[in-house]
């Protein structure tokens, strides 16, 4: 079995807030989860193909760029949210 390259692999991603808490619920949270999610594809980070924020939650089905790992790519975001974040 040959494997695809990982910039060609395309990745439904899925991540709970901790003890999900519904950080997103609040209005605020959700939108500067969003902002972050949007900077990395306008970056060129990652290409973004659809996501959705649920109250505790997100889904996002995206593309990896070769330069950065996806496991990295998920961090950063999370990393940038959590950092700017004002969640209650």
């Amino acid at each position: 079995m040959r494997l695809v390259p990982q910039e060609t692999r395309t990745y439904f991603v899925t991540a709970v807030t901790a003890q999900r808490r519904r950080l997103f619920q609040v209005e605020t949270n959700a939108r500067l989860f969003e902002e972050t999610i949007l900077d990395y594809r306008k970056q060129g980070k990652f290409l973004l193909h659809a996501f959705i924020i649920m109250p505790d939650h997100f889904h996002a089905l995206l593309t990896p760029v070769p330069e950065i790992s996806s496991k990295r790519q998920c961090n950063l975001s999370k990393a940038d949210f959590l950092s700017g974040s004002k969640a209650s």
